[in-house]
């Protein structure tokens, strides 16, 4: 039973949390209760569970000391489960040879599945079940509202790969499998705007091939391939275009002056491409989609304005604020703009010159958290503020 359940939790985890973690608790729960039975204490004799042990007692006097609640507390007492649940996998490994197998299988059909249908909702926009995600353009499967594929498919990559080894002692059909469905995973990852994912399965695939010497060349053809299906697929998505043209008749029919119309735009010799011209507005209120919404593509709109209040309030009146340009000769005055402008970078006098030691991210809509230099280690973080009047 124990290993039937860990073999679904790549299944739980696209359902949400809670499935995934019940299923690490019962586990947890089964395997010490065995132990106990049977008095097998020897599996919790090594270096790892001595660490684990001293940081879970490090959180509860955390917890106890700094930030007492009783959540907290609970939280942190609860996390010796995954301490236990790690053994208890070691220890199902070497009772069970085909439990690896089981589980790869079951890594194996959620990805088939997950990448068949982002790319599907990527073209249709939406997935096989009717669900779209209206309120972004991210791409999210079966996880709904959730915006985790990403994360899904770069975190259980490294894992896949690892077992793959284990499960092909040599090339065959459906190891090659496995290989397109990593180069159809990086697509997918690239196409729906996870920054963090991309960079992470990208990483984990530089040290596969870095690291092991067997089967270099094809893991070299892996990676030229993974870019090249991206810069293709990137080209041939027809619902972006028709996104931006919708969004670019919306303005014209909202009452905005369209000075330049980019719908009908052709490239000569590519007639089928999905190509959109540059397009230019004046006459825009703050009111319209072309105003207040992400584009994604070649619109600009001219919108004149008389003071620096002005200004200020025009570009705050957004539910973005990932970054701006100012381009003034006053400096001064260019420092007092910025200073009132809700971005989470603004430009002076130039666009897109940055530092990867500077933190960088967006505020209101456009993100919570910075990456860059040291604020990337604050990026998954939430601290919290409690209160007490006493």
């Amino acid at each position: 039973f124990p290993v039937f359940l860990f073999s679904l939790i790549p299944f739980f985890l696209i359902t949400g949390p809670f499935l995934s973690d019940l299923s690490v608790s019962l586990i947890s729960l089964l395997f010490l209760g065995y132990c106990i039975k049977k008095k097998k204490f020897s599996y919790f004799n090594n270096k790892y569970f001595y660490f684990f042990s001293a940081f879970w007692i490090y959180l509860i006097i955390n917890t106890l000391f700094n930030n007492f609640n009783l959540d907290s507390l609970k939280i942190s007492f609860f996390f010796f489960r995954y301490g236990v649940f790690v053994i208890a996998i070691f220890a199902l490994l070497n009772v069970d040879s085909k439990f690896i197998k089981y589980f790869f299988y079951c890594i194996f059909i959620c990805f088939t599945a997950l990448i068949l249908d982002g790319f599907y909702e990527y073209f249709v926009g939406e997935n096989i079940l009717g669900w779209n995600n209206a309120e972004s353009a991210r791409i999210s499967s079966f996880f709904r509202d959730e915006q985790v594929l990403g994360s899904y498919l770069s975190r259980l990559w490294p894992i896949f790969f690892g077992i793959s080894i284990f499960v092909f002692k040599e090339k065959n059909k459906i190891f090659l499998i496995f290989i397109s469905i990593f180069i159809l995973s990086e697509a997918l990852i690239f196409l729906s705007g996870d920054r963090a994912a991309f960079f992470n399965i990208n990483l984990s695939a530089i040290f596969v091939i870095l690291f092991s010497q067997k089967l270099l060349k094809l893991r070299l053809t892996i990676l030229f391939a993974s870019i090249l299906s991206i810069i293709i697929i990137s080209f041939i998505n027809p619902a972006a275009k028709e996104r931006v043209n919708r969004l670019i008749t919306e303005g014209i029919e909202a009452g905005a002056e369209c000075l330049l119309d980019g719908r009908d735009y052709k490239v000569p010799g590519f007639p089928k491409g999905n190509w959109v011209g540059p397009t230019l507005f004046t006459n825009v209120s703050r009111d319209m989609s072309i105003y207040q919404e992400e584009i994604f593509g070649p619109v600009v709109s001219l919108i004149p304005f008389k003071t620096e209040e002005e200004v200020v309030e025009m570009a705050n009146s957004t539910k973005y604020g990932l970054s701006a340009s100012i381009f003034t000769e006053n400096i001064s005055k260019a420092h007092r703009v910025a200073a009132n402008i809700d971005s989470g970078i603004v430009w002076i006098n130039t666009w897109l010159l940055r530092d990867l030691r500077i933190p960088f991210g967006g505020m209101k809509h456009s993100g919570v958290g910075r990456e860059g230099g040291f604020k990337s280690l604050q990026f998954f973080t939430e601290p919290k503020n409690v209160c007490v009047k006493i």
